[in-house]
């Protein structure tokens, strides 16, 4: 026999080669055969079934089969992919790939919360403009010296009421927004910009017709102008977030009964926020009475944990329209039975958190250094008691620390979104506090 490596001759049987070393069992029946074949592949590694595609890096699927998963790591692709495949973004629907849930969402929420901010803003000037405006429109005055206050009010009430329409929608869909009602918000919205710029364009011949209106041309036309570019950036700049970051496809192949279906859902879920807003404007009217009864009958307060049902269900829609509405006066009575249920059921951890005449006591004296510390004490302490109830919190009081400084720049926005961290968590942890005592 010869070597099949390099031709020597070798005796019958051998298993090495006396030349060149190489082995030669496995090939004694059959000289030249050619070279070894490559080493078996390691145990995973064999060919793979079609429905099978780990998404690696940069791992392509062409030939994807119905039905099959696709995770997609980095630069995953399935172009095969058929309809009713599994798709792995998040709520709010994947486009061309992309996930439109997670990080993505909170680029929608703080536009739409500091679009609403300027609305509600606008809101309050345009209310403290009305109440001024009042006192002009006096008995005794001639008729043609009574007609402009008079048509000055009426779009003056008019321009309030769609300021104070914008910030209610904008409101919603930074904080309510589902799949839902996320077509008939956006339709309710570019209403509300379309009204907007209407009314001014109306308000024109006006000016120029009744000089006593107190504006020329040129006033006019910069109101007009802040007017159509606030309803242009607000309605269009939502718009580009839903289409091009979340990668929906908003009012899409819907024709006018889906359009007027999509309003119905929007009105019913304004209703529900407006609802729940009353019932907890309601529910917080009989604690603080029933709290004032406690202390009038000096009852001694529950313990710890002794058979009180803590809030699970706090909202900061809720909380900015009721202290909307009460004037800030429900802004008070939230952080005071927000420091009472944590206090409850994070006890025993060593820790205290401040009550609200510590708390505005303190804050005046540090020129409100102390409310940012207040936030970022609760966040830790939240963070810290989670584990306690089987919860992780990602967010802590550096967390909230960052939205309350660096958040300042996005007019104002950031302490909301740090009080919106705050509610998430503590409505977690006391429906954690609810569950282990049965309640």
């Amino acid at each position: 026999m010869k070597c099949w490596k390099c031709g020597a001759e070798l005796p019958e049987g051998v298993q090495y080669c006396g030349s060149c070393g190489a082995k030669q069992a496995q090939y004694s029946g059959n000289p030249f055969a050619g070279p070894a074949p490559s080493a078996p592949p390691p145990p995973g590694s064999g060919p793979r079934r079609p429905e099978e595609n780990p998404g690696g890096f940069g791992g392509p699927n062409p030939g994807g089969q119905p039905g099959g998963p696709n995770p997609g790591g980095f630069g995953g692709q399935n172009p095969g992919r058929q309809p009713g495949g599994p798709n792995p973004g998040g709520s709010g629907g994947g486009y061309n790939g992309r996930p439109g849930g997670g990080d993505q969402k909170i680029v929608l929420t703080v536009f739409a919360a500091v679009c609403g901010a300027v609305y509600g803003l606008r809101a309050l000037s345009g209310g403290a403009g009305l109440l001024r405006q009042l006192f002009q429109v006096m008995p005794g005055r001639h008729y043609f010296g009574l007609l402009g206050p008079v048509v000055s009010l009426f779009f003056s009430a008019l321009f309030t009421a769609t300021a104070l329409w914008m910030c209610l929608i904008l409101l919603m869909l930074a904080f309510r927004r589902t799949r839902q009602n996320s077509d008939g918000l956006l339709l309710c919205l570019c209403s509300g910009a379309a009204a907007m710029v209407i009314l001014r364009v109306l308000y024109m011949p006006v000016c120029l017709v009744l000089p006593s209106m107190g504006l020329n041309f040129s006033i006019y036309l910069g109101l007009l102008l802040r007017s159509i570019a606030g309803a242009a950036v607000s309605a269009g700049g939502v718009y580009c977030i839903l289409r091009f970051l979340l990668g929906e496809m908003p009012l899409a192949g819907k024709n006018a009964d889906d359009l007027r279906n999509d309003v119905r859902e929007a009105f019913r879920a304004s209703a529900q926020a407006a609802g729940e807003a009353g019932s907890q404007a309601a529910q917080a009217a009989r604690n603080t009475r029933n709290d004032w009864n406690d202390r009038r009958t000096q009852q001694t307060p529950p313990p710890p944990g002794g058979g009180m049902l803590l809030k699970t269900d706090r909202s900061l829609l809720v909380y900015i329209l009721l202290s909307f509405v009460t004037c800030g006066i429900y802004a008070w009575y939230f952080i005071y039975a927000l420091a009472r249920d944590v206090n409850i059921a994070c006890a025993g951890d060593g820790r205290s958190t401040a009550g609200l005449l510590k708390l505005v006591i303190f804050s005046f004296l540090t020129c409100g250094l102390y409310g940012i510390y207040w936030y970022y004490s609760l966040g830790n302490r939240l963070a810290y008691n989670a584990p306690r109830y089987g919860l992780n919190f990602q967010e802590n009081g550096t967390t909230i620390l960052l939205w309350h400084l660096v958040g300042l720049v996005l007019c104002g926005v950031g302490p909301l979104v740090a009080l919106y961290i705050i509610i998430k968590n503590t409505n977690a942890l006391c429906g954690a506090f609810n569950a282990r005592r049965g309640m």
